[in-house]
């Protein structure tokens, strides 16, 4: 799931920046990186594009789940029920680095172009299936946050990627899943029973 979030996350803001620059969409502006090269660079990523890349996943603080899969005023009659019920979804927060990888002759245009992305983001920071098309199967909400970030802090990001420093822009997306839902499981039926109990 989230491998589609961020193709789909790259797939829209490639769509802004190319409406945005009038051309055709296929002319990628923005590419999904997997990681970094051995060498400090970003992989899958072509030059004089923005390049996104996952930083972190983690449970989101702000998002309260009930930790029993029943609230305590409904819990179930059947027994067989907690079975056959889906756990709560895992509300979780990506932290997802969008940084301008340009050769230095195109260094201005690349800072236009993380601009406008940091524009657009600002401008459209909460995406449902009604106005982007293509909505990751299991996800409902998406909402982005830029995410402030020091000197010391913004250190510690590209250290961890183990690059060297782009203008860049910090997002925390934060989105709302659907239950996962796995198949009823089987319960045995009881055959012949008997009826006749002696004491």
């Amino acid at each position: 799931m989230i491998g589609s979030i961020l193709q789909f996350v790259s797939h829209h803001l490639n769509l802004a920046l190319c409406n945005h620059l009038r051309i055709d969409p296929s002319a990628r502006k923005v590419f999904l990186s997997p990681g970094v090269s051995p060498d400090g660079d970003f992989t899958g990523a072509d030059e004089n594009a923005l390049v996104l890349a996952l930083v972190s996943i983690a449970r989101d603080p702000l998002a309260s789940q009930p930790l029993s899969r029943f609230p305590s005023s409904s819990l179930p009659l059947n027994p067989l029920a907690a079975l056959e019920s889906s756990p709560p979804p895992i509300p979780i927060h990506l932290q997802v680095l969008l940084a301008a990888r340009f050769k230095p002759d195109q260094a201005v245009v690349g800072l236009d172009l993380l601009a406008h992305a940091i524009a657009f983001l600002h401008a459209h920071p909460r995406w449902d299936p009604l106005r982007f098309p293509g909505f990751p199967e299991g996800v409902r909400d998406l909402s982005f946050d830029l995410e402030p970030l020091d000197l010391p802090a913004l250190n510690n990001v590209w250290s961890s990627l183990g690059t060297k420093l782009l203008p860049s822009a910090l997002y925390r997306i934060r989105m709302i899943s659907l239950p996962f839902h796995e198949p009823p499981r089987p319960v045995p039926a009881v055959s012949n029973p008997d009826l006749n109990v002696s004491n």
